[in-house]
């Protein structure tokens, strides 16, 4: 029994869209792998620096991660904090600088009542380093 040429076609046209759907998805895969940093990681350097808003206390803290980047904090205890009463660690995410969650740290404050720590990562605000996954681990370990 002799094929149709309909029929020798459609094993080489399902070929070529399989071939070419791997193409086009490896394709995104390494445009992704290659933007990953930039994607993930959204620092704001120190020029971008906001101060703190009216009645938020703010001491700053160097933190050592291991690595060796100085990692920059803030200290928020509120007015008359006490350590029984708790303190909450804040990591602000991946994008802007500790800076720029000021008005948060006060609001935490206001409702909860508690000291809030909370730091950049290497690279943001006014830290050294790059960021990268490990740094951020290692930053929330110091603080």
């Amino acid at each position: 029994m002799t094929q149709t040429p309909k029929q020798q076609r459609w094993p080489r046209r399902a070929r070529r869209a399989v071939l070419l759907l791997g193409g086009v998805y490896l394709g995104v895969f390494l445009v992704l792998l290659a933007l990953e940093r930039w994607l993930i990681f959204r620092p704001s350097p120190a020029a971008d620096w906001v101060d703190p808003p009216p009645g938020l206390h703010a001491e700053d803290v160097w933190l050592a991660p291991a690595g060796g980047d100085r990692v920059h904090a803030w200290w928020c205890p509120p007015e008359g904090w006490e350590p029984s009463r708790g303190a909450v660690l804040y990591a602000h995410g991946n994008a802007g600088n500790l800076s720029h969650r000021g008005e948060s740290v006060r609001r935490w404050q206001e409702r909860v009542g508690s000291g809030v720590l909370i730091f950049d990562y290497p690279g943001y605000g006014k830290s050294t380093g790059r960021p990268s996954e490990a740094g951020c681990y290692a930053t929330a370990d110091a603080a």
